[in-house]
């Protein structure tokens, strides 16, 4: 039986962001700073589960998050769910990632903590 040898095209996602209990009072900074294999997001995963209520997932491509300005992302998850959101060819993105989980529909101003945790899963590659 003939050997055949095909290459493997690079890895989809480098990097994994983790956060068990994303909230608006601890909004996430610069997640992806430090690292140089995240430019693009690949995929975003909620897990609300444990909330009685919808969340969303308000991303903004920047440093720091400022709940004045309105997110450059903004993901729904709805109440008991886990839902994947993906971007085969990846969603790019230059300044920075930074976010806030909240049970607010509204893209600003004050936010509002989900009151069970809500975990986000991001994954990041070249």
């Amino acid at each position: 039986m003939a050997v055949n040898t095909t290459s493997i095209a690079a890895r989809l996602a480098e990097t994994l962001i983790a956060d068990v209990d994303a909230d608006a009072s601890n909004g996430e900074e610069n997640v992806f700073s430090g690292t140089t294999l995240a430019d693009k997001i690949y995929q975003v995963q909620l897990d609300n589960t444990r909330n009685g209520a919808a969340a969303y997932l308000k991303i903004q491509f920047a440093t720091s998050f400022n709940a004045n300005n309105a997110p450059n992302l903004q993901f729904y998850v709805p109440a008991g769910g886990n839902v994947y959101y993906t971007f085969p060819e990846g969603l790019p993105f230059t300044t920075g990632i930074s976010f806030v989980g909240s049970v607010t529909q509204a893209a600003t101003g004050a936010q509002t903590d989900p009151t069970k945790d809500l975990k986000i899963k991001i994954l990041g590659g070249t």
